[in-house]
């Protein structure tokens, strides 16, 4: 909270970059989202196949005295016991054939990221332009007006190269890019690799493992204990799950490095700017409740390779402590809060540390003596920032809230529908 920026003052190659994650997170939630009705549907798909069918049969069901069960099918009947039984046996075949698709499209929307992240690259650093061998003869060159247009297609060949390697080399490609060495020494690299790699099974193999996936994991140091050639491996929700937030994690943790080694060396001024990015998407998982991948992006950020505000630095350390706060490491967050130097920290800033303590005496004092001013803790932040969620449902809290507002912590808010959206609602909540 209180670290917005405004689209109209945001520096175009930072949009760029933002862009591209904002993209990748949004479109990696929506498959997150339909993978649990997916799998809702295809077990009341299974469901109902096997009742039906179990139904059918257990009318011509027969025990004979030694019990001996068998099932006498009438002549008549044989092509409807035959449909239910493919009809079962579809069903079962689905939860094979459904949820590797997303695993599938998960690394497919990586993907797009990674070839936005490369271009964004060259975007910001055009003289890496310079090392490309890309050779073009004469009758290439007829067909572009402008050295833009030739600079274009570099960078789009270059991309296509790229994706065409695997995903080990793509990230090699990308570390040389960024003059770095250590891109792939993090921990969840070896995760990855395993994912890339049964990624690769579902679209080749049906998903049986293969000599490449079992020497490619052991190389990189994949665990996957004893499995063994010709193995048919699944997706599950806990294997979506689990891939999901690892590609969540790495798509800001890449943004970040991207942004730290190319975009800060160009506009060092902008430090505050890429904060802000981080501290939102921090300020989302925490909202979505993702609170191992905030841990986990608040640990980084502090890093010593990233320089912040002082400002920017107390909001990564407040997203710290409460997300160790909301997933019961209690502990960690006051252990965090107590190691914290806050002695030049102003009452907007104490009121949420105080909150995350629960010393909320102290907070309603505060809260009265910065008033309605501020942009920290705005009346917004009040209200919508989680770390006041367990605050919130104290009666003292609403009345200084209101003693300070002049209105109620929650109110009804009025949202503006448009003609056509008000129509789609109507269409979608009409019973016949």
């Amino acid at each position: 909270m209180g670290n917005e920026v405004k689209k109209e003052d945001q520096n175009p190659y930072l949009e760029i970059v933002e862009e591209n994650l904002n993209t990748f997170i949004e479109n990696i939630n929506c498959l997150r989202e339909t993978f649990g009705y997916s799998e809702g549907t295809l077990s009341q798909q299974q469901k109902d196949a096997d009742t039906k069918y179990f139904s059918f049969m257990e009318q011509y069901k027969t025990e004979s005295e030694n019990g001996t069960v068998d099932y006498r099918i009438p002549t008549n009947k044989l092509r409807e016991q035959r449909k239910l039984e493919k009809r079962k046996q579809r069903a079962e075949k689905a939860f094979e054939l459904i949820p590797p698709t997303y695993i599938v499209s998960l690394v497919s929307l990586f993907d797009s990221f990674y070839a936005g992240l490369v271009r964004a690259v060259f975007i910001l650093d055009p003289d890496k332009l310079k090392e490309s061998n890309m050779e073009f003869h004469y009758r290439d060159l007829l067909e572009y007006d402008t050295i833009k247009e030739v600079k274009i297609k570099v960078v789009d060949t270059t991309i296509e190269d790229l994706l065409r390697k695997s995903h080990v080399d793509q990230f090699i490609g990308l570390q040389n890019m960024l003059n770095l060495d250590k891109l792939t020494q993090f921990a969840g690299w070896s995760d990855f690799v395993e994912l890339t790699e049964r990624r690769n099974l579902f679209v080749h193999s049906d998903g049986v493992v293969s000599t490449q996936y079992i020497s490619e994991c052991k190389k990189h140091g994949a665990n996957i204990g004893d499995i063994k050639k010709g193995t048919r491996l699944v997706a599950n929700k806990e294997y979506f799950d689990a891939s999901y937030k690892l590609l969540y994690k790495m798509s800001i943790m890449l943004t970040q490095i991207l942004l730290n080694k190319l975009y800060i060396n160009k506009y060092s001024d902008d430090t505050g700017e890429r904060d802000k990015i981080l501290i939102t998407n921090v300020y989302e998982l925490i909202s979505e409740k993702l609170y191992d991948i905030a841990i986990s992006i608040s640990e980084f950020a502090q890093t010593k390779v990233f320089k912040h505000t002082a400002i920017d630095n107390s909001y990564i350390l407040l997203n710290l402590a409460q997300s160790y706060k909301w997933s019961d490491k209690n502990e960690e967050c006051m252990s965090l809060l107590n190691e914290t130097d806050t002695t030049t920290w102003n009452n907007d800033l104490l009121i949420p540390k105080l909150t995350l303590e629960e010393n909320y005496e102290e907070v309603y004092k505060k809260m009265k003596v910065v008033g309605s001013d501020s942009t920290i803790v705005s009346i917004t932040a009040y209200r919508e920032w989680p770390i006041f969620k367990k605050i919130r449902q104290e009666e003292q809290f609403q009345s200084t809230f209101r003693e300070i507002f002049g209105e109620d912590l929650i109110e009804n808010q009025t949202i503006k529908v448009a003609k056509e959206e008000k129509q789609e609602f109507a269409d979608t909540t009409t019973t016949e």
